[in-house]
This record gives structure tokens, C-alpha cells and sequence, in this order.
């Protein structure tokens, strides 16, 4: 895993962004709204899905099935992530059936 400083108001990924190796995310410190992007009249408004606190983790559903972002992630306030790839987790599994 690989350790993440935020800022607040950094996005961590956005709906609909395909990645080559998805992480999923654990949050050490700080605070991350799941959103879902839309618009009003032309203009952004999105939706909060979740407050997510110290201890809860996001970016599963595309961690797991290599599929787009289903929603946006940004930062609350200064955080500590912890970060864990698909390629890593693969290895990691793979190296275990191994022994």
C-alpha cells in the first residue's frame, strides 16, 4: 500500500474515469465526499453520496471488477490515504497460492 497526502478539495478520481490499474482507497486521517457529478440549468451541482471518515475505504467497485468510476471522490480537509492497486493485490494473491 502506498501512503497519500490530499489537500482539501483535490479530486481523488472522477465518475466515469476508466483506469489501467484501479485503486481502491483507505482513509488513515481527513475526510472524502463520494459524489455524483450532474447538472442544473448548465451549471454543476453534485450530488453527495456519502461523507466517508478516518477508518472506512472507497473505490472498491472498480478496484475489484476493473470497470469506470460509478462516482467521484474529492477531499474534505487535509487527509492521509492509503492506496492499494489492482496489480498489486493480483500479486499478492497469486504469490500466496503459490506458497
Amino acid at each position: 500500500m502506498k501512503e497519500i497526502r490530499v489537500n482539501k478539495g483535490e479530486i481523488i478520481f472522477e465518475q466515469g474515469a476508466i483506469e489501467e490499474d484501479p485503486k481502491m482507497y483507505f482513509i488513515h486521517r481527513g475526510s472524502v465526499d463520494i459524489l455524483f457529478p450532474r447538472e442544473v440549468h448548465n451549471k454543476s451541482a453534485d450530488i453527495v453520496l456519502s461523507s466517508l471518515q478516518e477508518g472506512k475505504y472507497f473505490g472498491e467497485v472498480s478496484f475489484l471488477i476493473a470497470q469506470p468510476r460509478l462516482s467521484s471522490a474529492k477531499v474534505n480537509e487535509p487527509s492521509i490515504l492509503y492506496s492499494l492497486s489492482r496489480s498489486d493485490f493480483l500479486r499478492v494473491i497469486a504469490t500466496d497460492k503459490a506458497d
